[in-house]
């Protein structure tokens, strides 16, 4: 028997040290991916809401707009327009929450000369959940960065995309 084999330690594994610093190795990446991770997703639902607005309002509403010879009546937050239907994409539910929180909310005036936000018609998203710092960068993309000018603008309970002033 040879000396060494007997004075061995046979015992496999890893000390209360080693495993302590791969929990903080673990740790320390937990805490860089995450928020990077959570960002990620939001700019990508992000990106499917700024592509379903467009969509939306440069082929279902200007559509109809062009079939009937005006936009649709009003309707209710989460409440799908009279007759939209047809000419929205397959996969677009209008009761669904948006990809950003909230609900889809067509907005359109009585007539032209009594204006609803400033504005005779437009798809509006109701209470997103996004911050105003999101939805400024979400602005800047679909249009002038400034929240309060141009066709996507805040409104008191949420933003709305205006196709007709």
């Amino acid at each position: 028997m040879d000396v060494l084999s007997t004075t061995q330690d046979s015992r496999s594994g890893m000390t209360i040290v080693e495993v302590m610093i791969v929990v903080t190795i673990i740790g320390i990446l937990a805490v860089i991916a995450i928020p990077n991770a959570v960002e990620a997703r939001h700019r990508a639902r992000d990106t499917v809401f700024m592509n379903e607005v467009r969509q939306v309002t440069g082929n279902a509403f200007q559509l109809y707009g062009f079939e009937y010879g005006d936009f649709p009546e009003d309707a209710a937050p989460g409440v799908e327009p009279i007759n939209i239907a047809e000419y929205l994409p397959k996969y677009f539910d209008w009761t669904e929450e948006t990809p950003i929180g909230g609900k889809w909310d067509w907005e359109r005036a009585a007539d032209r000369s009594q204006k609803v936000h400033g504005i005779y018609a437009g798809l509006q998203v109701f209470e997103p959940g996004r911050t105003s710092g999101q939805m400024n960068a979400i602005d800047k993309a679909i249009d002038d960065g400034d929240p309060f000018t141009g066709v996507f603008r805040k409104t008191t309970v949420g933003y709305i995309f205006v196709l007709e002033y």
